[in-house]
């Protein structure tokens, strides 16, 4: 081995350890106050189901502001839910504009989501945004005592429904939740995985791809188990794959401001292939049986946009 081999295979050795110890120093030094540090016991449990074979649900992304837009959405997301069946929705991150809140008050859910979940009528499954830990993170966590349809028990959490399973994680951790999402794939015994966090993977939107950092955790940690990834952040509506990934990448964050993107380009494109973009606001919803997944994005007012469906062998 030359002295340039050697060199090439020290930073490849070496890479990950830095990685580690450097999203452990943020996390020791900012992560307490974004609910990187939740309890060592964390929620597990399972959700009923119409079918204890199928689960049908709808995701919004990035909800937090009370606009016209919002009001729509989820009133098409309500319209939806009536044609095709929904069991619950998931609301992925950013869900209180611009900094969170600091307690658990009805004043909060009343102005943004309380009409709106009385419609809706299903109960609602929370993960954190980078706007949701500015100020009291816990403040989300609690406001399942003043709306029994709010479900967030920890920053991160895991359940069951149907024949699949799905892992909450907290994005605001620099990476470090991976690890915990990776070791709760590993473990699963259900036929259809499914990761919920805010922050994009992959996704050409205005955001791009993961910082470098955790999307190298992504790649070298195994998720070949994995069959979706959620989330919202960037502000639309898109569905991309990855060339040797099984899984699909679902990008709704257009629940209440969608905004203009200007996708990444050259050197900061996206690693990921993307089969549908558009910005509109909107919302997906999802069926999972034993067989099939099928994925459909509707617009604000319950208008088809797209869909694909996947088929997996017993």
């Amino acid at each position: 081995m030359n002295q340039r081999q050697f060199k090439a295979v020290a930073i490849l050795i070496a890479t990950p350890t830095i990685v580690i110890i450097f999203s452990a120093f943020l996390i020791h030094s900012y992560g307490k106050d974004k609910g990187c540090l939740p309890p060592q016991e964390l929620p597990a449990f399972s959700v009923a189901t119409q079918s204890p074979e199928v689960v049908s649900f709808v995701a919004f992304g990035d909800a937090g502001e009370a606009s016209q837009m919002q009001r729509d959405t989820f009133a098409a997301a309500t319209k939806t839910c009536e044609a095709l069946g929904c069991d619950f929705a998931l609301l992925l991150g950013d869900n209180f504009y611009e900094k969170g809140i600091k307690r658990a008050k009805k004043k909060h859910l009343k102005k943004i989501y309380q009409k709106q979940l009385k419609i809706l009528g299903l109960p609602l499954y929370v993960v954190l945004g980078n706007h949701d830990v500015k100020k009291n993170f816990q403040a989300q966590i609690d406001l399942h005592q003043i709306e029994p349809l709010w479900n967030m028990p920890s920053t991160r959490y895991q359940f069951t429904a149907g024949p699949a399973n799905f892992i909450a994680l907290n994005s605001n951790c620099h990476g470090l939740d991976l690890f915990w999402g990776k070791e709760q794939l590993t473990k699963s015994a259900k036929k259809w995985n499914v990761i919920l966090q805010h922050h994009t993977i992959f996704s050409t939107g205005s955001h791009g791809d993961a910082p470098a950092p955790i999307g190298y955790l992504w790649e070298q940690l195994d998720f070949s188990k994995l069959d979706l990834f959620l989330s919202g952040h960037d502000h639309n509506l898109e569905h991309l794959t990855k060339r040797g990934q099984k899984a699909q990448y679902v990008i709704s964050g257009s629940a209440s401001r969608p905004r203009s993107n200007k996708s990444a380009t050259g050197s900061n494109a996206s690693k990921g292939s993307s089969d549908f973009y558009i910005v509109e606001p909107g919302f997906v919803w999802i069926q999972i049986t034993r067989q099939t997944m099928e994925i459909q994005y509707f617009d604000s007012t319950a208008n088809l946009l797209y869909k694909t469906k996947t088929t997996k062998e017993e």
